[in-house]
């Protein structure tokens, strides 16, 4: 590794994946001496090399990233930690008050493509985020000289001294209220970070939660789901009653959409019914091709005109999956304008935010929901959200936010990663909770009113 390249001017510098220096340096040797004696002696010349730049490139910061893991290498995964503690301590042992070791992404966050050696596209992207986050914060931190010299304070002639007792009074008084300076501000400083800290578990948690319900989605493109059915006649209790049942109202629908699709219907599920009412039916086909076949040509065939009732035909995801589609449409309802159209791709097994020009000059921009929520979510206010909590309901009970990081418990008091209105943090005493017409509960920063005290008649 060389950084001989460096100029003054460039005065941030972030140094990652030192994993690949012990990994290619080990190669497919499987003596563990020789591997010690490998990992010992390329930290060494990695440390060697931070210090010649450091210590010429003096107004600049190096960041240097913790090493992460390499599924394919099990003499690194059990090594990782002995690495890690050499790596910091020799990052010590600079003694360079511009060099700084900084956390890389926790284990849990780092996703590794099939052969174990480099990261998913997604997991990469937030492995970037998260290193410049971290890194934003040392480069941003005071140096502070240890070595400064310190200035006499008493001269050598008596004359100059000054009693001590006339001093002591003023000195205490000084020293109280430095010491109460100094610990509101490390209150306030506490109080922020663990927000900060909060907010971005709630950032990685939420991509994760996403990234795994795209699994899921795609594991069950080959379902349909179809709401608004109805039936006069009372559902069988038996199976294959039911099952007939079932399919006596799904079939004709299926095949006039697309003819003789049916005949590939694997199997029919109800999730419930209530009288006439059929809420939701799940219909398995023995082929993607086909599911995905009946949902677009359902959705041509409406937008052509057709009359369907208030049937509808959707693809069978999950319920975090419906939550998402309805933050997405959220925001493009507010990113709409007379110069952008704003729509949501909500067929994908990834619902999709669309955001284009109307006049067509620049590509589209298309954005998941973790990236979304990333650049835009700030823009949301609480009554933009009123379909999202109905259709999460009581489902995310305690994760809300963990999840969707704009949506919130609504039994707690709630502390917005923004701020702004429906973002702030507000107290849990001397609040009132109000009912939305939308029967969302909404705290309101009005005091309860205090009943007056009653006068106590005098005794006769």
């Amino acid at each position: 590794m060389k950084m001989d390249s460096l100029e003054e001017e460039e005065k941030e510098v972030i140094v990652s994946v030192i994993e690949n220096f012990f990994c290619d340096a080990v190669g497919e040797t499987k003596d563990g001496k020789v591997i010690d004696e490998t990992i010992e002696e390329v930290t060494q010349e990695f440390l060697k090399v931070i210090k010649i730049a450091a210590e010429r490139l003096v107004n600049s910061k190096f960041a240097l990233s913790l090493p992460i893991r390499r599924p394919r290498d099990k003499w690194y995964t059990t090594r990782l930690q002995a690495i890690t503690k050499r790596f910091c301590d020799g990052i010590g042992e600079l003694g360079l008050s511009n060099v700084s070791w900084i956390e890389a992404p926790r284990e849990v966050e780092q996703i590794f493509d099939d052969f174990g050696v480099h990261l998913t596209k997604e997991s990469g992207i937030f492995f970037v985020e998260s290193l410049m986050s971290r890194a934003t914060e040392f480069f941003n931190a005071e140096v502070v000289d240890l070595a400064m010299e310190i200035e006499d304070v008493v001269d050598e002639s008596a004359d100059d001294v000054i009693p001590l007792e006339k001093t002591t009074k003023t000195t205490k008084k000084k020293k109280e209220d430095g010491r109460i300076d100094s610990i509101e501000k490390d209150l306030g400083e506490f109080r922020a970070d663990v927000l900060k800290r909060r907010h971005f578990d709630s950032m990685v948690t939420m991509r994760l939660a996403e990234n795994q319900d795209v699994e899921q989605n795609k594991a069950r493109e080959d379902r349909i789901v179809i709401n608004g059915l109805t039936n006069s006649i009372p559902c069988p209790t038996g199976q294959e009653e039911k099952e007939k049942w079932l399919r006596d109202m799904v079939v004709p629908l299926i095949d006039s959409i697309v003819p003789e699709s049916s005949k590939d219907i694997a199997f029919v599920n109800l999730a419930g019914n209530k009288e006439r009412d059929i809420p939701l039916c799940e219909v398995k086909f023995n082929s993607r091709e086909t599911a995905i076949k009946i949902r677009r040509e359902f959705a041509a065939k409406k937008k052509g005109g057709k009359d369907f009732g208030r049937v509808a035909v959707f693809n069978s995801v999950t319920l975090g999956t419906r939550v998402r589609i309805e933050v997405l449409w959220a925001i493009a309802k507010k990113r709409g304008n007379e110069n952008e159209i704003a729509t949501v791709q909500s067929y994908l097994s990834k619902p999709t935010l669309i955001l284009k020009d109307k006049d067509g000059k620049r590509r589209p921009l298309k954005l998941g929901y973790a990236d979304a929520i990333t650049r835009f979510g700030k823009t949301l206010r609480e009554g933009d959200l009123a379909s999202a909590y109905r259709k999460a309901g009581t489902s995310f009970q305690n994760v809300m936010q963990q999840n969707f990081v704009v949506l919130h418990d609504l039994n707690k008091a709630r502390a917005g990663p923004w701020g702004g209105k429906g973002g702030a943090s507000f107290p849990q005493s001397g609040l009132k909770r109000t009912r939305e017409p939308n029967g969302i509960a909404k705290p309101s920063l009005t005091k309860p009113k205090s009943k007056p005290n009653k006068a106590v008649p005098k005794k006769k």
